[in-house]
């Protein structure tokens, strides 16, 4: 059945005439060969045995991008089984390359994100690595306070900006020096704002971006 599936895959390319459909098939085949050394088969695949599959295909000298190309190559396959019948639900949904410090991954995590979003996209977008382990319990703080999630959303919003400015200077762990940016970051919100609004980001404004962003680095 695995082989039969996968054959009907290349086929599936090959009508679209697409040859980057090989690449798309040889990453079915390459699970499929790691699967049957563990005597399973693809029905068997789940977000959790996907995660340990990649594991093992990081590498220290694999790009990131090429696992994440990787992934992307299983989900067409697992959607293409799905629209076809041959199984319930496609099992890469909610797997990610960023996940892979985490053990078990986006289906084993159970943190304060999963109460405040149900899509994986928006669990991911506000994971945070750096800010660690400061930053889930933060946002516990805010959950036990009564903020809204209107409020909270825009609370993580302006954080996860942040700390994209900081991923940008090189900083690579939470200190005192990440406060000091706090003032630059700033000045280049307001550049942005004016180059992408075509108006002035006002005080009142500013303000709000700086105590959402104070809270959490007080935390």
């Amino acid at each position: 059945m695995d082989e039969g599936l996968i054959n009907a895959f290349k086929r599936h390319w090959k009508r679209r005439g697409l040859r980057s459909g090989k690449l798309y098939a040889w990453a079915a085949l390459r699970l499929l060969a790691w699967m049957r050394a563990r005597r399973k088969t693809l029905l068997e695949v789940d977000p959790a045995l996907l995660h340990e599959y990649l594991l093992e295909r990081r590498t220290p000298g694999r790009c990131p991008m090429t696992l994440k190309a990787e992934i992307d190559r299983l989900r067409a396959f697992f959607h293409f089984a799905v629209s076809h019948g041959k199984m319930r639900e496609n099992p890469t949904n909610g797997v990610s390359h960023y996940w892979l410090d985490v053990p078990g991954g986006l289906p084993a995590y159970q943190g304060v994100l999963r109460r405040i979003f149900r899509a994986p996209r928006d669990i991911l977008r506000f994971r945070l690595p750096l800010f660690a382990p400061h930053w889930e319990s933060y946002l516990e703080h805010l959950l036990a306070r009564g903020y809204s999630r209107v409020v909270l959303y825009h609370v993580m919003e302006h954080n996860a900006h942040f700390y994209a400015f900081l991923l940008e200077r090189g900083e690579r762990r939470l200190d005192r020096s990440c406060a000091r940016l706090l003032d630059d970051f700033l000045d280049e919100a307001k550049r942005r704002f004016r180059q992408t609004r075509g108006r002035f980001l006002t005080d009142r404004y500013r303000m709000h971006i700086r105590n959402a962003i104070a809270g959490f680095l007080a935390h």
